[in-house]
């Protein structure tokens, strides 16, 4: 887990030198604005990704069981976190059903 968290912010460091030397100051700016606001859209608004992520998850949680996890970084990939959860979820059924598909 340390070895990943120093990954993301080495690679985070990198990204903003670059960004700060390659692009004019205005453009570095306008992206740290847009960002900021995101930010905030994504966690404050009832409608933003981050708390319809969260519902789905806890809507899921009831549905499935104790059984679901939420792993982290599920924020960046949610598609995929489907995609995996929903054919787990179809091979156990099949599974208790009898039903092997290879």
């Amino acid at each position: 887990m340390i070895i990943q968290q120093v990954f993301l912010v080495l690679n985070s460091v990198f990204v903003s030198v670059n960004i700060v030397a390659l692009l004019p100051e205005w453009t570095t700016w306008t992206i740290l604005i847009a960002l900021a606001i995101w930010d905030l859209i994504a966690v404050l608004c009832p409608l933003g990704p981050l708390r319809l992520l969260i519902e789905t998850f806890k809507k899921r949680k009831e549905k499935e069981g104790e059984n679901v996890s939420l792993p982290a970084g599920l924020i960046y990939s949610t598609m995929v976190w489907t995609l995996i959860t929903d054919s787990v979820i179809a091979v156990a059924k099949n599974e208790q059903n009898g039903i092997v598909i290879e």
